[in-house]
């Protein structure tokens, strides 16, 4: 069921809000990705993330794992 309290069934167009539940899954593959050496967590997200905005500091792969990047969760 997609509610419980209404009765609304799951579908195939039902939209998940998976955020709070993707934060893991995103540290595991980072953490996969130092592991292998092809990432640091020292290395600036920019080059990887384009639409990050120019806070006047450098936002690391650390920061994002941390959640103390500055960015808004949403």
């Amino acid at each position: 069921m997609a509610t419980l309290d209404h009765e609304v069934p799951i579908r195939t167009d039902t939209v998940f809000h998976v955020a709070s539940v993707s934060k893991e899954f995103t540290a595991e593959v980072i953490a996969l990705l130092v592991l292998a050496d092809a990432l640091s967590f020292e290395h600036p997200v920019q080059p990887y993330l384009s639409w990050v905005p120019d806070l006047g500091y450098v936002v690391m792969v650390c920061h994002l794992v941390h959640r103390t990047s500055g960015l808004r969760g949403q």
